[in-house]
């Protein structure tokens, strides 16, 4: 998974203090979309642990189920158990 010309999506938040509202400011440039198909295997079962986003919630699923039964652990965002994939 592997590409020199990629970059992490970026996200930042707002939060107005009197009203609590939030502004999202998010920036995907350059941030390619993985496919499940380029998850490495060895790679994963090498790693000591997976963070991973839920905007990609198939290649999230390769990573952890390419680590099953090794000491990789993984960290997951919430938002990855109400897209579907995780039920």
């Amino acid at each position: 998974m592997t590409d020199a010309d990629a970059f992490l999506g970026i996200a930042g938040a707002e939060i107005d203090a009197g009203s609590g509202e939030r502004t999202v400011y998010l920036s995907l440039a350059n941030c390619h979309r993985l496919e499940a198909t380029r998850v490495p295997p060895k790679a994963i079962r090498q790693a000591s642990l997976i963070l991973a986003g839920s905007y990609e919630s198939e290649v999230e699923l390769a990573m952890r189920n390419a680590g099953q039964g090794t000491s990789c652990r993984s960290v997951s965002e919430v938002e990855a158990a109400f897209n579907g994939i995780w039920r």
